[in-house]
């Protein structure tokens, strides 16, 4: 009797207790039975117990009102495994193949089965469409899309949508992109568990954003090796337009420090029709006016551009006497002005903060950093920038640094001789930013001021680093002078603010000396510093270190902690503060485990804790026989890492020494960049990521 299929009484088959609840649309199957017949008979065991086919039997019954089915008789040990295996365990169609169902529906023949109801008419293909793709399980949407993604998506995109890792309209998008950038959004993983389309054409204008930037930074690259990309020349701004051939509206930034005696006042008229002369549709005046008859100034620059904004220039130490006002000062405005209307292209701040004066090259030098920013932020690689007002040529040294061609002049024959001698230098010295692509998942020799800019545009989660701690460890690596060391973190974290995710992080342990009975305050330097260059600033942590040798003086409590200085975009950077936490029985409702001795009166409950800020990693745990003089145990950069780097993100270690954070994001399962300037350090990384291969090989997938 087994396997046989007989036709049974429908009011003899017992249900029982089912764990399908929703049954779907009813009728629909009723009607599909009538115009094809059962063609899959129900399962029901010798004693007319239902295995298989609920939805069918409510079919004939309740919408055929028929009193008998088809029925194959079923001898299983179980019921309920036999169930599991029927409706959980099988299945489902895939997207592309319930498209091949759609379509072989749409070209099925009416007619050959007198026993159906066909009529042998022809329907409407609109109508035939929409009936095969409900009995697909399709909407006509959802159909059109995962036949675009057959026609145009590249294997690995058609895999995903199949496999319900990518939403079909996101699918559908991306196979809307050429093959390159197709295979480029597919390899890395996007916010949240399944990918939409949104977060899709957010990836592609970031992809298609960053090969324009790509090509016109290479285009730069090629205008800065020619000789005449940067041109300094001896004459006042009214004759530079003549003797440089600068074209009318060719210019994209004019970036300067005009004098700030009475004598230039008259001039300012001048120097603003000429901006307006050769700056293109959109282009800026940006340069430092001075407060000395402030008013004037704006006066005669309104008459022919347009106000924008009013930055600041700020500056730690001896400020300029106002004796008529009882002032000193310590700041100095610069001026943002455009030719017609301005769209930025990019977020930018506009107080500038300088630890130290430079007055190297001239007595009105600006700082380089600062700057740097002007140009950065108000210029694309390849620009044409032009200083009317030359002076110590920063702005010239800033547009080599950054890519950008330079017309600059002054009527000092002394300043000309110099500026041309620092751009020597400056090229002698320089080096330049590498074109080719930095690897993931490796380790680059090199000043992470240079190494950062050649990487992808929002792909770092995490800067995890410990920077030179000032000049205290000159005798193994070089060091940061510290009044210089501000401007050096500010700078390097300037040009990772495009590369660091809008929820990305940077973390800095670091750890000031104490000298004359006090602390030293270049770290607190540098972080006012970095908060006036835009970059936020959560809480601390600490590296409590409980194992620390007796340092320091021996009347003074022993010194056992590092802090973590944490830094941020956003004000809602990623962290998981659980993914690290531990498990208690004495869970709060915020996520936090009382004492066990004092829990507030409340009830215990069990449940994964938030880190605190304090984490405790013994220095006993440092990888022995490893010879550096700054290294750290692996399971520092494991735990921040597990709390400040998503499970797919990327971590950039720029001063990696030796190679710790790199291992330890290796060991989790993040891709990883490292940088170090020193050659022995860079061996000494990869060797231990080397042997991290051969201790802990990558898991391989285990046969089912």
């Amino acid at each position: 009797m087994k396997n046989q299929i007989i036709e049974v009484k429908i009011s003899d088959i017992k249900i029982g207790n089912r764990h399908r609840k929703e049954m779907g649309d009813i009728e629909e199957l009723a009607q599909s039975i009538k115009e094809t017949e059962l063609l899959q008979p129900i399962g029901i065991t010798p004693d007319h117990e239902l295995v298989f086919g609920e939805r069918r039997l409510r079919a004939y019954r309740d919408i055929m009102k028929l009193e008998t089915i088809p029925a194959r008789i079923i001898e299983v040990d179980s019921v309920l495994h036999a169930r599991i295996t029927e409706d959980v365990m099988r299945k489902d169609y895939s997207l592309t193949e319930r498209v091949a169902i759609v379509e072989t529906l749409c070209t099925f023949k009416h007619g050959g089965d007198r026993r159906s109801t066909q009529d042998g008419n022809c329907e409407d293909e609109t109508v035939k469409l929409n009936k095969a793709c409900k009995r697909a399980g399709l909407s006509k949407d959802s159909f059109y899309r995962a036949k675009e993604v057959q026609k145009n998506g590249i294997p690995e995109l058609v895999e995903q949508m199949d496999n319900g890792e990518i939403a079909v309209s996101a699918a559908a998008e991306v196979s809307k992109a050429p093959v390159e950038e197709q295979r480029e959004c597919m390899k890395r993983r996007f916010d949240g568990d399944k990918l939409t389309a949104r977060a899709v054409n957010k990836k592609l204008r970031e992809i298609e954003n960053r090969k324009k930037r790509d090509e016109a930074l290479t285009r730069a690259v090629q205008e800065v090796d020619k000789d005449d990309s940067i041109q300094i020349h001896h004459c006042s701004f009214q004759q530079l337009e003549k003797i440089a051939g600068i074209e009318l509206e060719s210019v994209q930034l004019i970036c300067t420090d005009i004098p700030y005696g009475n004598e230039f006042i008259d001039q300012i008229g001048e120097l603003a029709a000429f901006s307006k002369r050769v700056l293109v549709s959109g282009g800026l005046f940006v340069a430092y006016l001075g407060h000395h008859r402030f008013n004037e100034k704006l006066r005669a620059l309104d008459e022919h551009l347009k106000f924008q904004w009013l930055n600041t220039s700020t500056w730690v130490g001896v400020g300029n006497v106002y004796s008529r006002l009882n002032l000193v000062s310590k700041s100095i405005p610069i001026v943002v002005y455009s030719k017609g209307e301005w769209t930025p292209r990019t977020r930018w701040v506009d107080t500038y903060v300088s630890q130290v004066q430079e007055k190297d090259w001239h007595p009105w030098q600006r700082p380089l950093h600062e700057v740097e920013k002007l140009v950065q932020y108000f210029s694309n690689p390849s620009d044409l920038v032009v200083d009317p007002c030359g002076g110590g040529f920063t702005t010239a040294i800033a547009c080599l640094r950054n890519h950008r061609r330079f017309i600059g002049c002054d009527i000092d024959k002394a300043a000309l001789v110099k500026g041309q001698e620092r751009l020597d230098e400056e090229r002698n010295g320089q080096v330049k930013l590498p074109m080719r692509e930095i690897k993931v998942n490796s380790v680059a020799k090199g000043d992470c001021r240079d190494l950062i800019p050649a990487l992808p545009d929002a792909s770092i989660n995490l800067c995890l680093c410990s920077p030179p701690y000032a000049e205290r460890r000159n005798r193994h690596y070089p060091g940061v002078p510290e009044g210089q060391y501000a401007d050096f973190t500010v700078e390097w974290m300037t040009k990772l603010w495009d590369k660091l995710t809008d929820d990305g992080s940077v973390l800095i342990v670091i750890d000031p000396h104490v000298k004359d009975g006090s602390v030293a305050d270049y770290v607190l330097r540098t972080q006012i510093a970095l908060r006036g260059s835009g970059w936020k600033q959560p809480p601390s942590r600490i590296w409590f270190k409980r194992d620390r040798g007796p340092i320091g003086r021996r009347d003074w409590p022993r010194h056992v902690y590092e802090e973590i200085l944490w830094f941020t975009k956003t004000a809602n950077p990623f962290c998981d503060p659980r993914a690290d936490g531990k498990l208690t029985d004495h869970l709060t409702m915020n996520d936090y485990a009382y004492s066990r001795w004092t829990n507030g009166g409340k009830p215990g409950k069990k449940g994964i804790a938030r880190v605190t800020d304090v984490i405790d990693v013994p220095i006993g745990g440092n990888a022995k026989g490893v010879k550096h003089p700054a290294k750290f145990p692996v399971a520092l950069p494991e735990k921040l890492i597990t709390t400040y780097c998503p499970s797919e993100g990327t971590v950039l270690d720029n001063f990696c020494g030796s190679g710790s954070t790199l291992i330890a994001a290796k060991k989790l399962g993040r891709a990883f960049y490292g940088f170090d300037i020193e050659a022995e350090s860079v061996e000494l990384s990869k060797r231990r990521l080397e042997e991290l291969d051969q201790i802990e090989p990558p898991s391989l997938p285990q046969a089912s």
